[in-house]
């Protein structure tokens, strides 16, 4: 047992005053002489024996009672080795303020993030001035990294804003271990103060480092409504001018309440073009749709509104997409000219831009300005083609390859090679009608409703074998009765792979007569547009990566916002026709922005805040407490500052089991107990 006060210990020496005044005051027998003795039968007689016992006992209720309050003023305690912190030493302080947007509610002491802002202020001024410390917030600062003077984190406090940045809490402290394990301090102490999100806190994922003492302090967050705008699509893989679009729309309701009729609100290039009302469940998802036409070609930035208070940041969704009034596609043909089933899918069709070019008259430099590139009927391919192809697909674009009769499979195999997309084996001779056709794929997707047993579907008489390995991951869109892919698609990068086991010669097939040939090469052309959406969420770590974003790999991209001055410039890097854009914690602020290139938009981007903090589920304190406990965690303190100053529990760190509330309980018994003897007990 040790004490806070020792000095009020000479206060014992108190206990000579009772058993002074206990020797001093024994009663005397004296005579007493009555006139008729028969007087003394109405006298009591009294044993000097149990008189002694009554003062014997009086006198030890007074000297336990006198040691019970010196004992009370020395505040004497157990110390618990888990809180041991010696204040005299030297501290190394860190403390975690969550600036994220959960902080915008409010309770009954004002916003979350100002009472966290006092609290961090309140401990830090509860240490001494020499003591050092560090402040984090979700922003993850530069200038934070370090340790400062008690003035400096105070200033650091009292600058703190709401962040967009998710971070957890096991992120947090794992970054204070690293900035701790250097310092040289007595006392390494690390306070977090938040409204512990359920998302975002997992204590049982702290580091279990023995010298480092982690105290939290939760603040009541009572908010636990909220419907937000999740994410959006487009039902389908290309966007038409002057045709109608469906933006499919995903609405989360992360109360415990259930809602009607929320309005909801679509704008285009800053209109509004949309509107509907949808009702959703609690704690439940909801897809709506948002019809509008497309009417005019180019960027176009677009949001989702809703209004839903008290939590507002995520009632916008932003987006951004690319709608082209064609889509490039060439054929590659050998000598022997151009494919006239090709020709008649592709020439008079208004949304596709067809080329033929015979190979000998190729301009490889070229092939970065098509969407699709078909080789057909090539005896084989050249190498310099072949690397070309490969830089074409890696940035995002799509190749199918129909092979020629006279080709050599050595040649295609190597191309083959590059993406690790099997092999041709040699021309095999059987007529075999494809019995399966992949539903599932993109290329066939919502194109038949369903396909009857006898279906009259394409066969083959001669056809190149299709091999891959186990390690080849490719995807079979139609196969024939033996099990042989007649069409197989591989995902290389950004871009698509698409491998047929015929040419496109009705000596081989009738695939090119037969109706399955229309949706399969009309859909490789659809679905090898740009992305329909560009959307990012801030703080996210991924790269945005734009095939031929600029005129060289020196070019520069900055960003700029929509109806805004502001502009920045990310950390990019530019290789072979690829920008790679980093963006980190830029912007801070949701909205949508074009990327310029020499102050020209080459493409529009949309920045939304992260949706994680939608999740306004937050652990109460006697939750924390039971997980604490129930798990023996002993190194993690939660501290209740809603019934005491932080400073007062800071100053009683340390102290382990307090008991001078027990002695002073002691004094009151053994006084009672005094009285109770004086009173009843009669001699």
């Amino acid at each position: 047992m040790t004490f806070v006060n020792p000095l009020f210990l000479y206060g014992l020496f108190a206990v000579a005053i009772p058993v002074i005044i206990h020797l001093f005051t024994f009663r005397r027998y004296r005579k007493v002489y009555f006139s008729n003795v028969h007087f003394l039968k109405d006298i009591q007689v009294k044993s000097r024996r149990k008189s002694r016992l009554r003062q014997l006992i009086i006198l030890m209720l007074r000297i336990l009672t006198i040691v019970c309050l010196v004992l009370a003023f020395a505040q004497p305690y157990i110390p618990d080795e888990n809180t041991a912190l010696n204040l005299e030493d030297k501290s190394a302080v860190c403390l975690y303020v969550d600036n994220s947007f959960s902080m915008e509610s409010e309770n009954v002491n004002g916003v979350l993030l100002e009472e966290a802002k006092r609290k961090a202020s309140e401990i830090v001024e509860s240490y001494k001035n020499t003591d050092e410390f560090s402040l984090l917030t979700n922003d993850f600062e530069g200038r934070h990294n370090r340790f400062v003077s008690k003035e400096d984190v105070l200033n650091w406090i009292s600058e703190t804003d709401f962040s967009p940045v998710f971070r957890t809490q096991s992120a947090v402290v794992d970054r204070f271990n690293r900035m701790l394990k250097d310092m040289d301090a007595g006392n390494r102490i690390i306070y977090l103060i938040s409204d512990f999100q359920k998302n975002t806190f997992n204590p049982g994922s702290f580091t279990k480092d023995t010298s480092l003492h982690l105290f939290l302090v939760p603040l009541s967050n009572p908010s636990t409504n909220n419907v937000y705008v999740d994410s959006c699509w487009f039902a389908g893989p290309v966007l038409h001018l002057n045709q109608q679009a469906e933006l499919k729309v995903r609405m989360r309701n992360a109360g415990s309440e259930n809602l009607e009729r929320i309005p909801v609100k679509l704008f285009i290039n800053g209109q509004q073009r949309a509107a509907t009302s949808f009702n959703i469940q609690a704690e439940d998802s909801r897809e709506i749709t948002l019809p509008y036409t497309i009417r005019n070609t180019g960027i176009h930035s677009g949001s989702i509104e809703i209004t839903d208070y008290p939590v507002l940041f995520d009632d916008i969704y932003y987006f951004s997409y690319m709608v082209s009034q064609r889509l490039p596609v060439l054929v590659i043909h050998d000598d022997k000219g151009e494919n006239k089933y090709l020709n008649l899918l592709y020439r008079n069709d208004s949304v596709i831009d067809h080329q033929n070019v015979n190979i000998n008259a190729l301009d490889y430099s070229g092939l970065n300005t098509y969407r699709l590139i078909i080789l057909n009927h090539l005896k084989e391919i050249p190498s310099g083609l072949a690397q070309s192809l490969n830089t074409f697909i890696n940035n995002g674009g799509s190749v199918a390859l129909f092979p020629s009769d006279e080709g050599s499979i050595n040649s295609y195999n190597s191309f083959l090679a590059l993406f690790e997309a099997g092999s041709y084996a040699v021309i095999k001779q059987q007529e075999v009608f494809v019995d399966y056709v992949n539903r599932q794929h993109a290329i066939f997707k919502d194109v038949f409703e369903e396909i009857p047993d006898n279906a009259d579907l394409p066969k083959v008489e001669e056809y190149f074998p299709l091999r891959f390995a186990q390690t080849d991951f490719a995807d079979v869109l139609l196969e024939l009765q033996n099990g042989d892919p007649l069409i197989a698609s591989k995902t290389v990068e950004g871009g698509l792979l698409y491998i047929s086991a015929v040419p496109l010669r009705t000596k081989f097939t009738n695939l090119p007569a037969h109706a399955v040939f229309v949706p399969l090469l009309y859909n490789m052309a659809l679905l090898s547009s740009n992305p329909g959406l560009m959307v990012k969420w801030i703080g996210e770590s991924e790269p945005l990566e734009l095939r031929a974003a600029g005129s060289g790999d020196e070019d520069i991209l900055k960003l700029k916002m929509i109806e805004s001055d502001f502009e920045f410039i990310p950390r990019q890097q530019n290789s072979k026709g690829i920008s790679r854009l980093f963006f980190n914690n830029r912007p801070q602020q949701a909205g949508n922005f074009m990327i310029l290139s020499e102050e020209e938009p080459i493409a529009g981007l949309s920045f939304n805040y992260d949706r994680n903090e939608s999740q306004l589920n937050t652990y109460t304190r006697e939750e924390i407490e039971d997980f604490l406990n129930e798990n023996e965690i002993k190194r993690i303190i939660l501290l209740d500052t809603e019934k005491k100053a932080v400073s007062e529990l800071i100053h009683n760190l340390g102290k382990g089991t307090r008991l001078w509330k027990l002695f002073i309980i002691l004094a009151l018994a053994f006084i009672a107990g005094e009285i109770a003897v004086i009173r009843l007990w009669k001699t």
